[in-house]
């Protein structure tokens, strides 16, 4: 009722203006317009539709303000719109530093169970618009096609992938054929694609062509995926091809004051690169905590949040660590009259509005993960305590980070100090960078992982973040903020 109600008033068709329905919602999987959902031309609602309009409205425009996604999926074109973002005198990239996972993303292909779910009740759907075709012969088709997908998944890099493959491509080409001659030209596509995917991504040509492919389990489900190892290689055929200038900015690019890492790692060795000092009076306006007698995570931020009296982003690296403490601390903050937030209950931007709203009357404390990390200004005092549980370093076991890993060890160069250090680095100095937003902000960051000052490696972090005022006791701690 409350989308059917929102869709009359609308101006704009964007999710995030149904604050009442959470983020992972199961709805927005059956109600989200998406590639192989969308008629395009072909729709009679082409003309009115949200995305139309924009469109439009981009083309016309003097100046556009995208996405990293956007930006790179019209490098692909291949939705069948033709180009979205008109040709432009000059390109700025600011939060520069997510373009490298943005592009392996975005020029990366995936099939997802919950694709193929999708896929198969829509084909069901279809029965009725293909007469003259065997439908024994289309139901079965339609059995072995979830089945089999889950099969090559459980069983990717082995024999039996290829062997259920094999099974499968007949049974798709039939579904293809029916589809196309009943004029159900969106389903043959998305057929076609499907057979596409899965036929590159179990072929040598994937890997010969630098791709890491992976099977691996989120919340869509298995999920098949094949990622360039090297973004760069691609950056340079498509973005940086231009002629125009391109500019990209962030306030986390510098390693030990360095840009070299991340000129490597996008392709612009050749490029100049401009440090710039920070706006803020650094020392001043805030401070680093790093525990000297680490006693455990809980009490460390219970501590800290009881000194700031709410205020607080508590910033996780897992999901599974974020809901842990929640669980265990939560009814203690409660308790003392602090109103407490969690990543997930709510659309982000209403949970930040939420959480300055709070500090008014009873002090927030925000529970969350990795999208927090950035993107995120809270101006004031309503915060002033930024902690983070653990150096942000990617899991050994995650496939692209391995794949890479993997690339640099071939070449003879250390893959944990030309990539994991590097890239938590940059991440941690995200996470910290939450704090200071204006010129009157102050606060403490809380880094609660003994390895910044026990492991040689903590000093490329501690060089790579603000130069804060250093202290070591909670009660330097609530000197500061007092």
């Amino acid at each position: 009722d409350q989308i059917r109600t929102w869709m009359h008033e609308t101006q704009t068709g964007d999710r995030a203006e149904l604050t009442d329905i959470p983020e992972d919602s199961p709805w927005w999987a059956d109600l989200n317009a998406n590639a192989d959902s969308c008629l395009g031309q072909k729709c009679p609602l082409f003309s009115d539709c949200f995305v139309t309009r924009l469109r439009r409205k981009a083309q016309s425009a003097d100046v556009l303000v995208v996405n990293h996604a956007l930006l790179c999926a019209d490098q692909r074109n291949e939705d069948g719109f033709g180009q979205i973002i008109p040709d432009a005198e000059v390109w700025i990239l600011d939060e520069a530093h997510a373009l490298e996972d943005v592009a392996t993303n975005s020029f990366g292909i995936e099939v997802t169970g919950r694709q193929v779910r999708y896929l198969a009740r829509d084909l069901q759907a279809a029965i009725p618009h293909i007469p003259n075709h065997n439908h024994t012969q289309y139901n079965q088709a339609l059995e072995i096609l979830l089945p089999a997908f889950l099969r090559i998944c459980e069983h990717f890099g082995q024999a039996e992938s290829h062997e259920t493959l094999k099974t499968l491509k007949p049974e798709l080409m039939f579904l293809e054929v029916a589809l196309t001659s009943a004029k159900q030209d969106l389903l043959a596509r998305r057929v076609d694609k499907l057979t596409t995917n899965l036929h590159f991504m179990l072929s040598e040509q994937a890997k010969d062509s630098g791709y890491v492919i992976f099977a691996d389990r989120d919340n869509r489900g298995m999920t098949l995926r094949a990622a360039p190892i090297e973004p760069a290689q691609i950056l340079e055929k498509t973005l940086w091809e231009t002629e125009n200038p391109v500019v990209l900015t962030s306030a986390t690019l510098a390693i030990q004051n360095s840009l070299e890492s991340f000129q490597k790692r996008l392709g612009l060795e050749n490029c100049d690169g401009l440090i710039l000092e920070s706006p803020f009076d650094t020392k001043t306006q805030s401070a680093l905590y790093i525990p000297q007698n680490f006693s455990s995570l809980d009490k460390e931020i219970k501590t800290l949040v009881s000194a700031s009296q709410g205020g607080a982003f508590l910033l996780f690296t897992s999901y599974r660590a974020m809901n842990e403490t929640y669980e265990k601390l939560m009814p203690e903050f409660e308790s003392q009259g602090l109103q407490v937030f969690k990543q997930g209950d709510k659309p982000k931007l209403e949970l930040i509005q939420d959480f300055i709203k709070a500090d008014n009357e009873f002090g927030g404390v925000l529970f969350a993960t990795h999208s927090f990390w950035e993107g995120v200004d809270v101006q004031g005092q309503a915060l002033r305590l930024v902690v983070i549980d653990k150096l942000p370093f990617k899991s050994p076991k995650d496939p692209i980070h391995k794949a890479r890993s993997q690339n640099l060890e071939s070449k003879g160069i250390s893959s944990f100090y030309g990539l994991s250090v590097p890239h938590a680095a940059l991440t941690l100095k995200q996470g910290a960078g939450r704090l200071l937003r204006t010129h009157s902000d102050k606060g403490v960051v809380a880094i609660l992982d003994p390895r910044l000052i026990q492991k040689a490696y903590g000093r490329v972090f501690l060089d790579t973040l603000p130069n804060m005022t250093r202290v070591q006791s909670i009660h330097e701690v609530e000197a500061f903020l007092n």
